[in-house]
């Protein structure tokens, strides 16, 4: 079982961070020299993959970076891998977790989420457990790719969806929005085992990324010009007409019960 940790080459920080963590919980590891902005298109471009600018540059590069990881992991005909990122704060529980108990859950399951992000899931029953952990599956979305397991077979299905496509997402959606876990069994670990560190040291963030930088720029020049198209009148009328016809659909009662429960029986996964 490989254990990789995705980091740019020239994060010292973060990876003295990784380091200074992993060295003292005894976990084997290897950094994966994540794919930078300035060569994220003509990497995408050599996986056969099509991008349509949906993306900041740097979260393209993230993506085929977690690709890649995952295309080690078949070609050595490894049954599965677990992935971090540089950021990732691990539970003291992990290393006794993985020891005892992985290799079992990954000949069952084929995605793993060892993360929290602190903001409320949804979650069925208990599947399985260890300890004073238990094994869920997720019911709604839980976004964040700071450490999950995944299968080989998983995550070549999830290549090919990509490349009958194209891309037009970061790559934690891909595995944990509302869309994949509808159409997967996307499991959780709960407590969790890793959340990032900008949920923890929320007023003083030591591992700030450039990626973070870029995103964060990214998406608020977009908001910016979307708010600077006004709807007019009669497109406001139009669009709340279309919400209240959606309300009484009968086609969206399943959707509008899904949010119900969302409401009443979501939660946040502490770290543990």
């Amino acid at each position: 079982m490989r254990q990789v940790v995705i980091s740019l080459k020239q994060s010292s920080i973060r990876r003295q961070h990784i380091k200074k963590q992993f060295e003292m919980l005894n976990i084997d590891y290897e950094f994966f020299d994540a794919i930078n902005k300035d060569r994220a298109l003509s990497t995408c471009h050599d996986l056969g993959l099509v991008f349509n600018n949906t993306l900041a540059l740097g979260e393209l590069g993230c993506l085929l970076s977690h690709i890649l990881v995952w295309k080690q992991a078949m070609e050595n005909n490894e049954p599965y891998v677990v992935v971090f990122e540089d950021d990732a704060i691990v539970s003291p529980n992990y290393p006794s977790f993985i020891k005892e108990k992985l290799d079992e859950l990954m000949g069952k399951y084929d995605l793993l989420k060892l993360e929290t992000m602190n903001y409320k899931v949804l979650l069925d029953e208990a599947v399985d457990g260890f300890k004073d952990y238990k094994i869920q599956r997720l019911a709604s979305h839980h976004v964040g790719t700071a450490g999950y397991v995944i299968t080989s077979s998983l995550a070549k299905t999830i290549i090919d969806e990509i490349r009958n496509s194209r891309i037009t997402k970061p790559i934690d959606l891909y595995l944990f929005d509302a869309e994949a876990v509808g159409k997967r069994d996307v499991f959780q670990i709960v407590p969790a085992l890793v959340i990032q560190e900008d949920k923890i040291n929320t007023d003083s963030l030591h591992l700030m990324s450039d990626l973070e930088k870029e995103r964060r720029a990214f998406y608020n020049f977009k908001n910016i010009n979307s708010k600077n198209v006004k709807p007019n009148h009669i497109a406001k009328i139009k669009r709340e007409t279309a919400r209240l016809a959606a309300q009484i659909n009968p086609n969206n009662w399943k959707k509008n019960y899904t949010n119900w429960r969302f409401k009443k029986l979501s939660s946040i996964i502490e770290f543990k």
